[in-house]
């Protein structure tokens, strides 16, 4: 005989792309996550599959073509009063619940933007009575950063504000419990790593090969870390500081408070941003320097633009 699940939960695995979110997703799918039928197709960048629910990757990009967002910007402070903001959540609810319900299974997303929106899943788990298991997939930044310039032709500055604000606002939004899975550790006890990560998604993983299913996925060419040489700004610094100290479910959230308070406060270390801005112009044929009046403007509007995302 089945035995339901008193409550219903899913497992919300977030990071910023190339951050080994498809292989969290992978390795829980091994050990009994349950995903949607209808996901991302592979694709050059990520061959063996990106594991994301196709209607939440749509309704999510959606959302950010409707509210004007740029990738190097913070969110926008006024976004959940964007017309799109409802259309959205009333897609995912629908989405979430016929999942959720479509078998006694415990079920798992996983997209990069989730990131940018997650008090609008709060919102949506909330009206659906569902707990989250909340999974942050870490890789060290300038990995990272040079992962999105090769996969994606990136610029690094664009690339290094994917990374500071999709980290920014997910460590500060979730407030549930988190579980810190670093990329470049699976190489360290890895029975034990994905035995507590099952644990944690309330996966029992009982009957699984967990030796086999690491033995799979987890390879010695996966790990490329320490290969990358470039020079990050002073946030994203911190940033690695900071979450290399975390492991699994041992963190301290009054340190990631203080992180993303100093964030908001860093406005002169967020010039890399500026010089994102300035080079989208350029690929656009309006040409920005510092040196002109016109690009000393705008560099001074930009700075009050970032501010009141961050300081609301």
């Amino acid at each position: 005989m089945l035995v339901m699940p008193e409550s219903k939960s899913c497992v919300a695995v977030f990071g910023v792309g190339r951050s080994g979110t498809s292989l969290a997703m992978k390795l829980l799918n091994g050990v009994g996550l349950r995903l949607s039928p209808d996901l991302v197709p592979p694709s050059p960048d990520n061959p063996t599959g990106h594991f994301e629910d196709l209607r939440i990757n749509r309704a999510q990009q959606g959302l950010i073509k409707s509210i004007g967002m740029y990738a190097l910007l913070p969110r926008p402070a006024d976004w959940v009063s964007a017309p799109a903001y409802l259309e959205t959540k009333k897609t995912l609810v629908a989405i979430v619940e016929e999942e959720v319900n479509r078998d006694y299974r415990p079920w798992g997303f996983k997209d990069p933007r989730t990131c940018l929106f997650w008090p609008l899943w709060e919102e949506v788990l909330r009206e659906l009575d569902i707990t989250p298991h909340v999974v942050f997939c870490v890789r060290p930044s300038s990995s990272v950063v040079s992962s999105l310039m090769t996969a994606y032709g990136l610029p690094q500055d664009l690339s290094e504000g994917i990374v500071l604000y999709r980290t920014f606002h997910a460590l500060r939004d979730v407030q549930h419990p988190f579980f810190f899975l670093h990329y470049d550790r699976w190489q360290q006890d890895p029975i034990s790593r994905i035995t507590a990560l099952a644990a944690h998604c309330g996966l029992d993983g009982q009957g699984v090969d967990m030796e086999g299913i690491i033995r799979e996925n987890i390879r010695p060419e996966l790990n490329r870390e320490g290969l990358s040489k470039l020079q990050l700004s002073t946030s994203l610094l911190e940033l690695d500081h900071l979450l290399a100290s975390f492991d699994g479910s041992d963190y301290d959230p009054e340190r990631i408070d203080y992180w993303c308070q100093s964030v908001e406060k860093s406005m002169d270390d967020l010039d890399f941003i500026l010089r994102g801005v300035e080079r989208l112009y350029r690929l656009n044929g309006i040409q920005l320097f510092r040196t002109h009046p016109k690009g000393r403007s705008f560099v001074v509007r930009t700075k009050a633009v970032l501010k009141r995302y961050l300081r609301r």
